[in-house]
């Protein structure tokens, strides 16, 4: 009695499940055979990003408004997107691996950050080879804004900084340029450096005269050389009306340490300092701070 009681229960239970899963099978066929009877025509339009991308894709056109394929848009993007089309399931992360999307055609489900949104048969066009979805809901579930111009026949997006393509390319842009600043300095010779306490340098020297404002002649001097291993500076001026003025002669010796790690080089003369109230000064000056400007 107990063996016919579970058999009759198992097979009640059995009978059950396989209801369950014929109406699933039909409303999904239903919702697909409304998706496939619409009347759509394939068009080509410019997919368009800002300073970014230009590319012709297809889309579907129902004469109200177009679905736009999502695997190509996305991997013009180049975010990432995983298709199964056994399980029609629409999965990948978007802008970071913590935001990750998924849309299950057979739930009719989307599932995004922020997003949990239930899918009609207007708001895709399912393909063998693509996922068509409206051209509204790119904004709405994944906050692209797409726009597209009939006129022009082109979606349009503007420029964001966050798209992955973006990134890749600005990073690209960085590596190009430090490799080509390598190999400009490859053809650069580093000489060693050589100690003298004293050697020739260089005299400039201008003589100048005018025939207005009661006439004069002016003269300026420029002085260099190296100094106990540095290189010295001094420059002045005068003139035959007032003579000259010691006052208008500034001068410098600079030191560079090579190999320190704490100093980088030493000043005695005129210099100007540096920061926000920098100015002349005449004195003395010890910094770390690098002959060139740091780039990174």
């Amino acid at each position: 009695m107990r063996n016919r009681r579970y058999t009759y229960l198992t097979s009640i239970t059995i009978i059950a499940a396989c209801a369950v899963i014929l109406g699933f099978e039909k409303a999904s066929a239903q919702t697909q055979e409304l998706t496939s009877s619409r009347a759509v025509e394939v068009i080509v339009i410019s997919f368009e990003v800002q300073k970014l991308i230009k590319e012709d894709i297809l889309v579907q056109y129902d004469g109200d408004t177009i679905y736009v394929p999502l695997t190509r848009v996305f991997r013009l993007l180049e975010i990432d997107i995983t298709p199964d089309r056994e399980k029609r399931i629409f999965s990948g992360q978007f802008l970071s691996r913590k935001n990750t999307f998924k849309i299950d055609m057979v739930k009719m489900r989307v599932q995004a950050p922020n997003v949990d949104y239930k899918l009609t048969p207007a708001d895709y066009i399912l393909k063998e080879d693509d996922l068509y979805l409206r051209v509204d809901l790119f904004n709405r579930l994944f906050a692209l804004p797409i726009v597209f111009d009939f006129n022009l026949l082109r979606v349009f997006m503007r420029l964001d900084k966050e798209l992955p393509i973006y990134k890749r390319l600005k990073r690209q842009i960085r590596h190009e340029k430090l490799i080509r600043e390598k190999r400009e300095l490859g053809a650069v010779s580093q000489l060693p450096r050589h100690w003298q306490s004293f050697t020739g340098g260089v005299v400039d020297w201008t003589i100048s005269t005018s025939p207005f404002g009661g006439g004069g002649q002016f003269a300026q001097l420029n002085l260099g050389g190296v100094v106990l291993g540095g290189d010295i500076e001094i420059r002045g001026s005068g003139n035959t009306r007032s003579g000259i003025d010691p006052r208008q002669f500034t001068g410098r010796w600079r030191y560079f340490f090579e190999d320190s790690r704490f100093f980088e080089s030493a000043i005695i003369g005129d210099f100007f300092s540096s920061g926000a109230l920098a100015r002349s000064l005449r004195g003395a000056s010890l910094t770390n701070s690098p002959i060139r400007r740091r780039k990174y």
